[in-house]
């Protein structure tokens, strides 16, 4: 037996009566086989901020980015709309820029993800990392063309999208 299956077998995904910690576990095993309709069905009720994070993260994964924006815009900025909350994690940030992107909202998957000041936080490295192999895919017309909001191929991620980060940091 290897590793996967002795932790699939050591979480009973079946009680909802854990801890955020414990159902987090169980939320990333889920997503880990490729189930989030599976890993979005032990997130009922509203939950910490983590638990809301995971369920964006659920929605991403099962082709509903708009419902994860509406979840993270919540978490990410303050009620007024207008400014983003200074404490929240960057993974939080990370994931509501990756849900504008897959809404098609570039400008603002831009405008959020380079507002994020925590740049070595995981969620912002692999988006970093995206973006770096983007860049380079592009020749010089394409960079400039694309620079100016004019031309070149559009940003898609290559990678699959959400992160539930952790709730010990």
């Amino acid at each position: 037996m290897n590793l996967h299956q002795l932790s699939l077998n050591a979480l009973d995904l079946s009680d909802q009566n854990d801890r955020p910690h414990d159902l987090l576990a169980r939320v990333s095993v889920c997503l880990d086989r490729g189930k989030p309709d599976e890993a979005l069905s032990l997130l009922a009720g509203p939950g910490t901020p983590w638990i809301q994070n995971a369920r964006a993260v659920c929605q991403m994964r099962t082709g509903r980015p708009a419902e994860a924006a509406g979840i993270l815009r919540r978490l990410v900025f303050e009620p007024s709309g207008l400014a983003m909350k200074q404490e929240v994690p960057a993974v939080f940030q990370a994931n509501y820029a990756t849900a504008l992107l897959l809404e098609g909202n570039t400008d603002g998957f831009f405008s959020v993800f380079h507002a994020i000041r925590e740049r070595g936080d995981p969620a912002v490295a692999r988006i970093d990392a995206a973006l770096r192999r983007w860049k380079r895919s592009m020749n010089a017309w394409q960079r400039i063309g694309s620079f100016f909001g004019t031309g070149g191929p559009s940003f898609t991620i290559d990678f699959t999208p959400g992160d539930l980060g952790s709730a010990d940091q």
